[in-house]
């Protein structure tokens, strides 16, 4: 069981180097850009994460690495996982298994599995390290704060 307050977060890596050949493509200069700035506004906000779970792709790892770094007073752990939620019940076991504040770098498909299943109002699907900061009250999850991520 999940208790109230409970705090999950979920981060969209930053831009990558668009490479048609690799699908498995690294940030560009201005994604790093991004993810240091998300890391920072993590930080700033009070929302700095406890551990960190990154999809396989380059892209959603370095985004992961650039915002531990960015959180250095807590430098939290990096773990794998193979997909981000898709589900309710997946993002509720993620949720009761990682504890508090664990983040989900992942791609835009958990980003539309949160919009709609949150109802949360829709980002353009090329803004990149964008946030949302869910919190659990009762049976349902709620969006307490959200980055918007940039284009």
């Amino acid at each position: 069981m999940i208790p109230d307050g409970h705090i999950l977060i979920f981060i969209r890596h930053g831009k990558r180097i668009r490479n048609k050949a690799d699908r498995d493509e690294h940030l560009s200069d201005h994604g790093v850009a991004m993810a240091q700035r998300t890391g920072a506004w993590l930080r700033n906000n009070g929302f700095s994460p406890s551990v960190l779970l990154s999809t396989p792709w380059h892209r959603t790892r370095e985004t992961a690495a650039i915002i531990q770094g960015q959180c250095a007073d807590t430098k939290p752990p990096i773990l794998r996982i193979e997909s981000g939620p898709a589900s309710l019940a997946r993002l509720e076991f993620l949720a009761e298994n990682q504890g508090t504040r664990a983040a989900i770098v992942a791609h835009h498909t958990t980003q539309e599995f949160l919009e709609n299943a949150f109802d949360l109002e829709p980002t353009p699907r090329k803004q990149n390290a964008m946030v949302y900061v869910m919190e659990k009250r009762g049976d349902t999850w709620r969006c307490i704060a959200r980055h918007p991520g940039e284009d």
